[in-house]
């Protein structure tokens, strides 16, 4: 997957005007690249689901002639279904990070960055991910994904892990808690008790990075990517009173939906109707 992302990076290097697309070398590394991936999981697929790789590769090949030859909303439109048909055969996080940077070029800012949010969920640490989310919001006018204070240092260094990862830390901790508990039952003494105090605490804050990586993995979160915010509303029509504004930029949970509105919970709990294009699934 590393690879895959890698070879993006170097295709589209950024969405920066002054960027330029990449020769025929690059492109052909990037289309092996994807081969790669999707030969390495391929055994693990039904017979019926055979096509869905090689289909998925002609839309992602199809997606990156579209966007060498500046076509971004076709680019698009290719990258998207390679996403829907290639399931755990494409590396998902590579193809996000695509179509935010297709996205920006054709200055859809808030696709943009509900893209690159997408990617960063995927790879919470990828340097490349995070300083084109970081672009995207400032020139979509949104907040700063990293305010810089205190409280988001701590919360980036709290949502830097995966799911898997988080697990991992959580379990060491839990069971290095367990393993001095053990020693100290057996064993006693004042210092082998304030260890197994100090990794009983150690792990208490090892499940927080757990529990906000089960959070952000809910298949309900959305981003506001409208400008000047979405308007929440009581009922799903225009001319309903406005319960509050939402701010861009600001996550939000999918309660119910109905054509052109979705109905969602805002960072209060207050619930109501906003237009389904203000807001941008994460889910991805």
């Amino acid at each position: 997957m590393g690879r895959w992302l890698a070879s993006l990076v170097c295709l589209f290097a950024c969405f920066a005007p002054s960027a330029r697309g990449a020769d025929a070398s690059v492109a052909a590394n990037l289309a092996a690249s994807f081969g790669a991936h999707a030969n390495a999981n391929a055994g693990a697929q039904a017979s019926e689901n055979a096509s869905a790789p090689s289909d998925a590769r002609a839309s992602f090949d199809a997606g990156v002639a579209a966007y060498r030859a500046g076509d971004f909303g076709r680019a698009r439109a290719h990258w998207l279904a390679a996403l829907d048909a290639g399931g755990d055969q494409v590396d998902r996080k590579a193809l996000c990070f695509a179509l935010g940077n297709a996205a920006a070029r054709s200055q859809d800012l808030g696709a943009a960055v509900g893209w690159y949010s997408a990617a960063q969920r995927l790879a919470p640490r990828d340097a490349d991910v995070l300083a084109n989310l970081e672009f995207a919001r400032r020139e979509a006018g949104f907040e700063p994904f990293d305010k810089g204070d205190l409280t988001a240092t701590l919360q980036r260094v709290v949502d830097a892990w995966t799911v898997a990862e988080a697990s991992w830390i959580a379990l060491g901790a839990i069971v290095l808690f367990f393993a001095v508990l053990l020693y100290e039952a057996l064993r006693g003494g004042a210092g082998w008790r304030r260890l197994a105090f100090l990794c009983g605490a150690g792990a208490l804050l090892a499940i927080v990075p757990w529990v906000r990586a089960l959070e952000r993995e809910r298949a309900d979160a959305l981003l506001v990517i409208e400008k000047s915010g979405a308007a929440l509303r009581s009922e799903p029509r225009d001319g309903a009173t406005t319960i509050e504004t939402l701010a861009a930029g600001s996550g939000v949970r999918r309660l119910d939906e109905l054509p052109g509105w979705v109905r969602v919970a805002g960072v209060d709990n207050a619930s109501g109707w906003v237009r389904a294009e203000s807001v941008f699934a994460l889910s991805r």
